[in-house]
């Protein structure tokens, strides 16, 4: 009993953090059963298709129904196919591994009980990734205080910065809403990276040298361009003698074990490999396809600031925390560190906005920066430790203001009150802070104005029962005009039900069924119910051209009811 105590006295700060985050979700965020979802989905596939269908190949898919899930939409959109029709897992394994523990315990949790299918996607094992989630940010919050212990950060403003990184930013989302995505989990691996390797230049110590070279090998078989936080080294160091003297130990003091901890890493990162070969054949391969950076075109400042998925516009708190770390640094002229934070700082946007879709799709604020968070903190670490009070206030006192705003935003997200993506400032601002039901889905209601018509398509007479379920509606190939632009498009059908709360996805795919676009709505927003049958105009925006070749894939979810939609048209406008 006592150890327990001890326990819980040691990590009391981590603990109030996640019971008062369980509150705050339970209280005022909203809940889904589904955890694992689109990018989520394709992270922790490799579990169930290992263990419990013994199929990298995926052909499970095919036929696979379960409780929350009709795979023929998720086989054709996720799971690209190879030239012999093999289909393969892009993302890469990582997440997975360290989910791992946790999908056995909901494994463990559907053998004993005979009210959950078996299947890799029940009840259980989406509370076993939401349970994974919250102990991996545990976790990565322990790390923080004990990074930012190593700074001699005081216990309170520790706990002050860790609660920021929880309800100031996106990390509710993703410890909740899309806890299978892998962005937790690097968080975790991040800060564990810093942490160890501070230690290594305060400590000499071997055994921080061990576990920081582990973190970073798993760092990368997680999400390789992670292997970014390589830049920030040098910060960690108390000044560059103590970086010079700790990286010469490398050879002089600690070459066996720098030599260990490096095979380890070689035979963690084959656990990537192998599964390539399994998949594909290769033992190197990537499987992003099409999707890559675009170093020629970054998209530097709409990364930071837009209202699209502007990371200091969507995270202001983090805003607030940079321009402290750059007056602090200034005050106590730390000229050398500072400006190579901003270096290494810049470099690493560059690299992030520069993917071929910067917004990284659906997702609240920008998504890759939650990785990082750690290093936010050991920017602004030495002011933390010091007596600066005014810089510090502004923290603290900014903190209440933005937590309920990020939990506000989190709500709206997470109903459709924010768009998944394409936001713009017209639209943030008409729905700001509110949270009224009527504010669901209230931002596809708004028409864009569009021009030439570029391509006209027609079906008649698709039927479908629910069963609380995704359905494709019907897939249908294109050929587009060449040299042209496409700026949006518009569906056009009858709806003939009495419900009108069915969703409505359009995905456009290339010849190699990699997703070039996709967009949501419901009929009830887009149903003109005026009309004796009731008639969907819905026009959606593209800001990205499409090859030549594409498909057309039209996805419903039916709710009570047998749904008939008819006459259904596409168009597709250009300059």
């Amino acid at each position: 009993m006592r150890s327990i105590f001890r326990l819980i006295r040691v990590y009391f700060g981590e603990i109030i953090l996640i019971l008062f985050f369980l509150f705050v979700s339970k209280s005022y965020l909203s809940t889904r059963n589904n955890l694992i979802e689109a990018d989520g989905r394709g992270y922790y596939e490799f579990l169930p298709a290992t263990f419990i269908y013994k199929d990298l190949h995926f052909n499970y898919l095919d036929t696979l129904q379960t409780e929350f899930y009709d795979d023929e939409m998720i086989a054709r959109d996720f799971y690209p196919r190879l030239e012999n029709g093999q289909r393969y897992d892009k993302y890469f394994i990582g997440t997975a591994i360290l989910q791992a523990p946790f999908f056995a315990i909901g494994h463990l949790w559907v053998s004993n009980s005979s009210h959950y299918a078996a299947d890799g996607f029940s009840t259980p094992y989406q509370i076993s990734i939401f349970l994974a989630a919250l102990f991996y940010t545990f976790c990565g919050l322990v790390f923080i205080r004990l990074l930012l212990k190593s700074y001699q950060v005081n216990r309170t403003w520790i706990l002050v910065a860790q609660f920021g990184i929880v309800f100031c930013t996106s990390m509710l989302d993703y410890m909740h809403w899309d806890a299978a995505y892998s962005h937790v989990y690097s968080f975790f691996l991040i800060a564990g990276f810093l942490f160890c390797t501070r230690n290594y230049f305060l400590e000499d110590k071997s055994k921080s040298l061990f576990w920081a070279i582990i973190f970073l090998g798993i760092i990368f078989l997680v999400r390789p361009v992670n292997g970014l936080v390589l830049i920030f080294i040098p910060v960690l160091a108390e000044n560059f003698s103590c970086l010079f003297l700790s990286l010469k130990n490398l050879y002089l003091k600690y070459l066996k074990t720098t030599i260990f901890a490096v095979i380890i890493v070689f035979c963690i990162l084959q656990i990537q490999c192998l599964s390539w070969y399994l998949q594909t054949g290769h033992w190197i391969n990537y499987t992003y396809g099409e999707e890559t950076f675009n170093w020629t075109e970054p998209h530097f400042f709409e990364f930071l600031f837009s209202y699209r998925k502007g990371f200091f516009l969507w995270a202001p708190w983090f805003f607030i925390v940079f321009v402290v770390g750059i007056i602090g640094h200034i005050f106590l002229k730390f000229y050398q560190r500072l400006t190579y934070i901003i270096v290494t700082f810049s470099l690493l946007i560059y690299v992030f906005s520069s993917w071929w879709i910067w917004s990284y799709g659906g997702s609240i604020g920008s998504r890759p920066m939650i990785d990082f968070y750690p290093l936010f903190l050991v920017f602004v670490a030495p002011i933390l430790a010091s007596k600066l009070n005014l810089l510090k206030l502004s923290i603290l006192l900014t903190i209440p203001v933005f937590a309920v705003v990020m939990i506000t935003q989190t709500y709206q997200f997470q109903k459709g009150i924010l768009r998944i993506d394409h936001m713009d400032k017209e639209s943030y601002w008409k729905v700001f802070l509110k949270t009224d039901s009527k504010y669901i889905n209230y931002l596809s209601k708004e028409n864009i104005v569009f021009r030439t018509c570029a391509k006209q398509s027609r079906w008649t007479n698709f039927k479908m029962m629910s069963k609380d379920t995704w359905y494709i509606l019907d897939t249908l190939n294109l050929d587009l005009p060449k040299d042209t632009l496409i700026h949006g498009g518009q569906i056009l059908f009858n709806a003939h039900t009495k419900d009108l709360g069915e969703s409505l996805e359009i995905r456009v795919l290339n010849d190699k069924d990699s997703l070039l676009f996709n967009h949501y709505t419901t009929l009830l927003h887009v149903i003109d119910e005026k009309r004796n049958k009731k008639l969907a105009d819905y026009r959606f925006y593209i800001d990205k051209g499409f090859p030549k070749k594409i498909k057309c894939v039209f996805v419903i979810l039916t709710k009570k009811e047998t749904l008939t939609i008819d006459s259904m048209k596409i168009r597709f406008f250009t300059d």
